[in-house]
């Protein structure tokens, strides 16, 4: 039986990032814990481990490059509101360390 478990990712505040997680997650929400950027997302225990892009706009961001990401939730950092998008998972190419 497949192992599913709902699994916390702590994100920098960065324009784009690599997040290792298990192949195939299902992001669920992003909120700040602790008062760090954290992503949740529901994983297979024993899915190969990859890259996925996340990728975090201010409002009032330039935001042309990330019309075709999922968006995954906002966070309001007073005085900063991010917004983050779901960059998918890297292509083998990418996804070197």
């Amino acid at each position: 039986m497949t192992d599913h478990r709902v699994w916390k990712f702590p994100l920098a505040e960065v324009g784009e990032q690599l997040v290792k997680m298990p192949m195939g997650a299902i992001i669920l929400h992003v909120d700040r814990q602790g008062g760090i950027p954290t992503l949740w997302a529901l994983v297979n225990t024993e899915a190969q481990i990859i890259k996925r892009k996340i990728i975090i706009v201010g409002t009032g961001w330039e935001a042309g490059h990330i019309t075709l990401h999922a968006y995954i939730g906002t966070i309001s950092t007073s005085p900063f509101v991010w917004h983050f998008f779901d960059g998918y998972e890297v292509t083998n190419g990418e996804n070197n360390d």
